[in-house]
C-alpha cells in the first residue's frame, strides 16, 4: 500500500505543477490591464486630456507593474518566431506590447517597428514639453498618437496619419497667428509617416516562420507567482487591493460552515436510509420513498431557498411564520459572548444548510440503494444467508462493504465541492462565501481572486481523487494495486 501511495504522490506533484501553469497562463490571457485596474483608472487617459503629465503617468504605471511583478518575462522560456525580440516583455504596457506583437506578426521587421514605437513616445513627450498656445490641437495630436500605439491594421494607421495632417492644414493660420510650432509638428508628422512607410516597405515576414527559443531564467512572473503561492502570498485584489489569500480564507470559512454540516447530515441520513430502502425492494414503502426522493431532487434549491426566505424570515405573511432571522450573518459584535454569537450564527445558517442538504440527500440515498440492491442479488449474499448469518450482518458486513465504491466516489467528488460553494444559495441568503466571492470577482474582472479560487478548486479536486483511490484500497484489500495503472 505504501508503494502505491508513493506512486500516486509522484503523479500528484507533476499534475499540480501542470495545473498551476495552465491557471497562470489563463490569468495572463484574461481581458483588461491589471495595472490600470489596480490603479483604479487609466493614467494615460488623463495625460491625453492634459490633466496630468504623460511622464508621471508612465512612472506611476511602471511602479505598479513592478509591484505586481509584471515587468518580468512571463515564463522560464518562450517559443516564438525569429522576428520577435527576447526583450519585448520590457514594454510594460499590456496594450502596447500586444500591439507591437501584432505588428511583428504582420510585417516581421522588429527594428523598423521599434523605431516607429519609440519615435511616437518621444513625439508625445515633445508635445507635452512644448509651450504651445493651441492646447486643443495638441490634445487631438496626443489622442491620435495614443491610438497609433494600439493599432496595427494598416488602414487604421493611415487614416490616423491623414487625420493628423488634416488637423495641421485646417489650423495652419491659427498656429501661425499663435506663434505656435506648426513647422515642428509638420516635421514630426513627416518623420512619422516615413517610419511607417519603412515598416511596410521593408517587411521581413519570413522571420516569423523560423522558430526560436529564448531562455529567461528564474526571474520571471510564473516563478515569483508560484513561489508566492507556497508562502501564502497570492497577490492582491485588483478591486480593493486586499490580499487574495485573506479574501479566500474569509470566504472559505463561511462556505465550510455551510457545506461541512450539510455533507455530514446528508451522508449520515442517506447511508442508513439507502440501506434500509434496499431491504424493502418492491414494497409500497420503498416505492413511496423513491417517489419522495425524486420530488426532493427535482425541486430547484434556489426556488426552495427563495420561498424559505420569503415565508420564514420576514413578517410579510404573519409574525407566526417569522421563525428565522433575516438573510445574512450575525450582527453581534465580536465582543459579544461566544455562545450568543454561536447560536445567532447557527440560526442564520439553518436554512442555507437545509437547502444544501436535501438535494444531496436525495441523490446519495438513491445511489446507495441502487448499489446495495445490485450486490444483494449476487451469489455470495445467497451463500451467506444459506449459512444462517443474521440479516443485519448480511447487509452491513457483506453487501454494504462491497457496495461502498459508489459512495467512495461521491466522497471524493464532495471533497472538492465542499469549498466551491453555491453562488445561488449564498446570494439568496446573503452569505459572503466562496460562490459569492468568485461571482463578484468575475463581474469586477478581479482575476487574481478568480484564478486563486480556481487553483484551490483544482488542488482539492486532485486531492479528492487521491483520497478516493486510498479509500478504495481500505474498503477492499483485494484490489490489485500492482496491476493498476498509475
Amino acid at each position: 500500500m505504501w508503494a502505491y501511495l508513493f506512486r500516486r504522490l509522484l503523479l500528484f506533484i507533476p499534475t499540480l505543477l501542470l495545473i498551476s501553469v495552465v491557471i497562470f497562463f489563463l490569468s495572463r490571457l484574461s481581458p483588461g490591464d491589471p495595472v490600470t485596474q489596480f490603479m483604479g483608472g487609466d493614467p494615460f487617459e488623463e495625460g491625453v486630456q492634459g490633466s496630468r503629465s504623460m511622464q508621471s503617468a508612465r512612472q506611476e504605471y511602471a511602479t505598479v507593474a513592478e509591484k505586481l511583478k509584471l515587468d518580468k518575462p512571463t515564463f522560464y522560456f518562450s517559443i516564438s518566431g525569429l522576428a520577435w525580440p527576447d526583450t519585448l516583455y520590457r514594454v510594460i504596457r499590456k496594450d502596447h506590447r500586444e500591439n507591437l506583437s501584432a505588428l511583428i506578426a504582420q510585417y516581421g521587421n522588429w527594428p523598423q517597428i521599434r523605431d516607429w514605437y519609440f519615435f511616437i513616445l518621444r513625439f508625445e513627450e515633445s508635445l507635452e514639453k512644448s509651450a504651445d498656445n493651441a492646447p486643443e490641437i495638441l490634445t487631438l495630436f496626443r489622442r491620435n498618437l495614443q491610438l497609433l500605439l494600439i493599432n496595427h491594421e494598416g488602414e487604421s494607421i493611415k487614416w490616423l496619419l491623414v487625420e493628423m495632417r488634416d488637423i495641421l492644414e485646417k489650423n495652419s493660420a491659427f498656429l501661425a497667428k499663435a506663434n505656435s510650432s506648426g513647422d515642428f509638428l509638420l516635421e514630426k508628422l513627416n518623420t512619422l509617416e516615413g517610419l511607417y512607410e519603412r515598416i511596410s516597405r521593408q517587411e521581413s515576414y519570413w522571420k516569423c516562420l523560423i522558430p526560436v527559443i529564448y531562455w529567461y531564467g528564474f526571474d520571471n512572473q510564473y516563478h515569483h507567482w508560484f513561489k508566492g503561492i507556497w508562502k501564502g502570498d497570492w497577490g492582491v485584489s485588483l478591486k480593493d487591493r486586499q490580499p487574495v489569500f485573506r479574501k479566500i480564507k474569509e470566504a472559505a470559512f463561511w462556505t465550510l460552515l455551510i457545506n461541512i454540516p450539510a455533507l455530514l447530515i446528508a451522508f449520515g441520513i442517506a447511508i442508513p436510509f439507502g440501506v434500509w430502502m434496499s431491504s424493502r425492494e418492491g414494497r409500497l414503502i420503498e416505492r413511496m420513498s423513491v417517489l419522495v426522493l425524486y420530488i426532493l431532487y427535482s425541486m430547484p434549491n434556489f426556488w426552495i431557498a427563495t420561498l424559505l426566505v420569503l415565508f420564514l424570515t420576514t413578517p410579510a405573511y404573519g409574525d407566526w411564520l417569522h421563525i428565522f432571522p433575516a438573510a445574512g450573518l450575525s450582527r453581534l459584535p465580536a465582543s459579544a459572548p461566544f455562545w450568543n454569537r454561536f447560536w445567532d450564527t447557527a440560526a442564520h445558517l439553518i436554512l442555507p444548510v437545509f437547502c444544501t442538504v436535501y438535494p444531496a440527500l436525495a441523490f446519495i440515498t438513491q445511489q446507495i440503494k441502487g448499489s446495495m440492491q445490485e450486490h444483494l442479488k449476487k451469489e455470495y449474499i445467497k451463500t451467506a444467508r444459506a449459512k444462517g448469518i443474521p440479516e443485519i450482518f448480511v447487509f452491513w458486513k457483506h453487501a454494504f462493504r462491497n457496495a461502498l465504491f459508489p459512495l467512495i466516489t461521491m466522497i471524493g467528488s464532495a471533497f472538492a465541492g465542499v469549498l466551491s460553494g453555491s453562488i445561488v444559495i449564498e446570494f439568496i441568503f446573503n452569505i459572503p462565501g466562496m460562490g459569492r466571492l468568485v461571482y463578484s470577482a468575475i463581474l469586477d474582472n478581479d482575476w487574481p481572486v478568480t484564478f486563486g479560487i480556481v487553483l484551490v478548486g483544482a488542488f482539492l479536486t486532485i486531492t479528492g481523487y487521491l483520497l478516493t483511490d486510498l479509500l478504495y484500497v481500505l474498503a477492499n484489500p483485494r484490489v490489485q494495486l500492482k496491476n493498476r495503472k498509475v
